[in-house]
């Protein structure tokens, strides 16, 4: 009986500095919170440019969760879509996944990326580039 009111003290008194001491990140929090809402706002009113740079903003700061990422990066996805820019797709692609390796749901998205895209493209001044490309290049 002692232990356990020993356990149960000593949990409450964790939570409580917990508590105290991730008061101070709420503020970044709530500003994570209201970048995404501005950045799911311009994706809504078509201003794919400035949504895909907002997105991929919250994409580059430390401590997202992986449905977060893979949300935001399917929106990059929709962006360069929108934008006819799938050709840079393979390079912000590989720069989340090598940032974000442990991070299964934004692999996955990744994935799921690559097999939904365009498997076509040229290869130009030795890189490859998805989709047409105008002005010749290799099939």
């Amino acid at each position: 009986m002692i232990r356990f009111v020993f356990l149960a003290v000593s949990v409450t008194v964790c939570l409580v500095i917990a508590g105290w001491s991730g008061s101070g990140t709420n503020g970044k929090l709530v500003e994570k919170v209201d970048d995404r809402a501005e950045a799911q706002k311009l994706l809504n009113d078509g201003n794919w440019k400035e949504a895909m740079d907002a997105y991929l903003a919250l994409m580059r700061t430390p401590g997202s969760n992986g449905p977060t990422l893979a949300q935001d990066w399917r929106n990059v996805f929709m962006c360069l879509a929108s934008l006819q820019r799938l050709h840079e797709m393979d390079g912000l692609l590989e720069e989340q996944v090598k940032l974000h390796a442990d991070k299964w749901e934004l692999v996955q998205a990744a994935a799921d990326t690559l097999l939904s895209c365009e498997h076509y493209g040229f290869v130009v001044a030795g890189e490859f580039n998805r989709g047409q490309a105008r002005g010749g290049g290799e099939w």
